[in-house]
C-alpha cells in the first residue's frame, strides 16, 4: 500500500475484496461466444454481468482510493449544506407568513 490508499493492483489481487476484473473477463468470453453462437438472448444476458463487474470495480477503486475520513468530511459537509438549506428554508416561510 502506497500511502495509505489502495492501488487497482492491490484491489485485483486482496483476498478481502471480490475479483470483479477477472469475473468481468470471464463473461466477456463467454458472451462472446454465445453471440458468435447466434445465441443472442444469452450473450447479452452475460453482456450485463460483464458491465456490472466494471460498475463494481470503479465503485471499489473510487472509495478505496479516497481517505476514510475525507469520505466522512464530505458526509458531515453535505449534512451542514442541508441543514442550512433547511433553515433558509424555514426562515423564508416564516417570512411569508408574516408578510403575506
Amino acid at each position: 500500500m502506497e500511502g495509505g490508499r489502495f492501488g487497482e493492483r492491490e484491489l485485483m489481487t486482496s483476498p478481502a475484496t471480490d475479483d470483479y476484473p477477472e469475473a468481468a473477463r470471464k463473461h466477456l468470453v463467454d458472451a462472446t461466444a454465445l453471440a458468435t453462437a447466434r445465441r443472442f438472448d444469452g450473450a447479452a444476458y452475460l453482456s450485463g454481468y460483464v458491465v456490472e463487474c466494471a460498475a463494481k470495480l470503479l465503485i471499489q477503486v473510487e472509495t478505496a482510493s479516497k481517505p476514510k475520513n475525507q469520505n466522512q468530511r464530505e458526509t458531515n459537509r453535505h449534512d451542514r449544506l442541508d441543514r442550512r438549506d433547511n433553515e433558509r428554508f424555514r426562515r423564508s416561510c416564516r417570512d411569508r407568513r408574516a408578510h403575506p
